[in-house]
């Protein structure tokens, strides 16, 4: 068993130990590029506080509430895919559980079922939601064919939440297990499919005045494997779609797929490989895209010598570049670091999923936090279940809010509802940690030139001067202070001494801050 680097003890955050290191810049896909930093320096900040444990109203024994979830702003979409029906009505289709953020809070806004569902649909298998569209996978309906497999879209009304649609493949056929992952942006959605032996699929799918209809499939430049399909992401124009068994650097060696909606129709952009790809990496188990950033996890698993690792790819106007390789700082064998991941570009912050690891006894999982800084993508935090227990797989599936900084973490066999009942856990970065960030930032822009020492110890001396009044409760004191700190630095971007963007990102910053402690 292996000490944690940064765990979360009850529910107090312990700060990251210091060390420091440069990364080199981003570097090209090709052979002959630089070395991608293979162990990203850990970062001194206060990790992120547990704010909630998630469970489901009616959870019982099996049901891996958790197992998949996804968030997006004030909304979490959780899946338990073994879930029964509550009587009168009989099945075992699974369910899909939708909270909502309401203040520091979590509560439950509903239960999410399918129309027709039955026994052994697994719906909740795969989960996505976009504002109020939520997007769920039923991989083993029978509609086209035992295990053909479909997807639900669901709307927030002002009734509920209500299904909308019934997704199918055009080619759909029987073991296809179409909605095995999903994805939504807008409205629009894509949907993969699975089958052993043969080849997998993706869709794209998009609303329009007559309905939900499928817009294209999407075809990678090699032959597909089975795989491919396994995993599914969608953000704006841009899909990305995992095929771990693809074989370029060996066996099982894995690939990632990006396609674009040009506006005369989708073609991929680029196929994705690890800068140090091998056999058994499994590279694409799965991806994740948000704006500019994706990320692809390579869990390792085959060889089981290694944690895993995930990858993170940056696009330059239609050149996608690695731009960092991110390993755990404790990382052992068969953690399988990199079976989950997920990535924000808007808050330049990635998690990724390790839920065999032993911190907390055999398979309890961990769950680490990535932030993009001046000296590359650095490990933020470790994350672990205040109440985690052996078996509890904490990490089986991770989720990262683009709208603001808010943590999800599945723990689909924890037991409070029965054996493998499962849960969700929500994590927030506090106040006191998003002000010691803002202090980054800044050091960051002296640092840099860009700000005079003098110019930046006054902002930094705001910065101190809020901890300070934060550490005596004293709220309403340190968002005086904070509101100053936006004043000078509205004063500092009409002077030229910041550029708008600079300017903008550190009063973004600093009014997450004062709207969380309510001003």
């Amino acid at each position: 068993m292996r000490t944690a680097t940064a765990k979360l003890v009850g529910f107090m955050a312990v700060a990251l130990s210091s060390v420091w290191a440069t990364c080199d810049s981003p570097a090209a896909l090709q052979p002959e590029s630089p070395p991608i930093p293979h162990a990203p320096p850990i970062r001194k900040a206060l990790s992120p506080t547990p704010a909630s444990k998630l469970l489901a109203s009616d959870g019982a024994a099996h049901d891996e509430f958790g197992r998949f979830l996804a968030t997006d702003g004030s909304f979490a979409l959780i899946g338990a895919p073994n879930h029964a029906r509550p009587l009168p009505l009989f099945g075992q289709p699974g369910a899909a559980y939708v909270f909502q953020q309401i203040g520091s809070g979590w509560v439950e806004e509903a239960v999410l079922f399918p129309s027709d569902g039955r026994t052994g649909d697994i719906f909740g298998h795969a989960v996505a939601i976009s504002d109020q569209l939520a997007i769920v996978g039923a991989p083993n309906d029978d509609d086209l064919g035992l295990n053909s497999g479909t997807a639900f879209v669901f709307r927030r009304t002002a009734g509920g939440w209500v299904e909308e649609a019934k997704l199918l493949a055009s080619d759909g056929a029987a073991d296809r297990s179409f909605g095995h992952a999903v994805g939504i942006s807008g409205e629009r959605a894509v949907v993969g499919s699975i089958q052993a032996g043969a080849v997998g699929a993706a869709y794209v799918f998009r609303n329009s005045a007559i309905g939900w209809g499928e817009e294209t499939k999407l075809v990678p430049s090699d032959p597909p494997t089975g795989d491919y399909g396994v995993k599914v992401s969608l953000s704006g124009d841009r899909a990305i779609v995992g095929d771990p068994a693809q074989n370029d650097a060996g066996a099982f060696s894995g690939a990632a797929y990006i396609f674009r909606d040009t506006g005369a129709g989708w073609v991929q952009e680029v196929k994705l490989l690890a800068s140090d790809a091998k056999a058994l990496d499994v590279f694409g188990s799965d991806v994740f895209i948000s704006g500019d950033l994706a990320i692809v996890g390579a869990p390792d698993g085959g060889s089981g010598s290694l944690p895993g690792a995930a990858y993170i790819f940056r696009n330059h106007g239609g050149v996608w570049l690695e731009e960092a390789k991110l390993t755990p700082s404790d990382g052992a064998p068969q953690d399988k670091f990199g079976f989950r991941v997920s990535i924000s570009g808007a808050q330049e912050l990635a998690i990724v999923g390790a839920f065999q690891d032993d911190d907390g006894g055999p398979d309890s999982g961990s769950a680490y936090v990535y932030r993009n800084t001046a000296a590359g993508w650095v490990q933020e935090a470790k994350l672990t279940a205040p109440d985690g227990a052996a078996g509890d797989e904490f990490g089986i599936s991770v989720s990262v809010s683009d709208q603001q900084q808010t943590i999800l973490v599945g723990a689909r066999r924890d037991d409070d509802l029965g054996t493998d009942s499962g849960s969700a856990y929500t994590f927030i970065l506090t106040p006191e940690a998003q002000i010691e960030l803002v202090t980054s930032s800044v050091d960051e822009l002296v640092a840099s030139g860009v700000l005079s020492q003098g110019l930046g110890a006054s902002l930094i001396s705001k910065l101190d001067t809020a901890l300070r009044l934060l550490a005596r409760n004293d709220e309403a004191g340190a968002t005086a202070v904070l509101m100053a700190f936006i004043h000078d630095v509205e004063a500092l971007v009409a002077a030229g001494k910041l550029s708008s963007a600079e300017g903008q990102a550190l009063m973004d910053s600093v009014q997450d801050v004062i709207d969380q402690l309510g001003g």
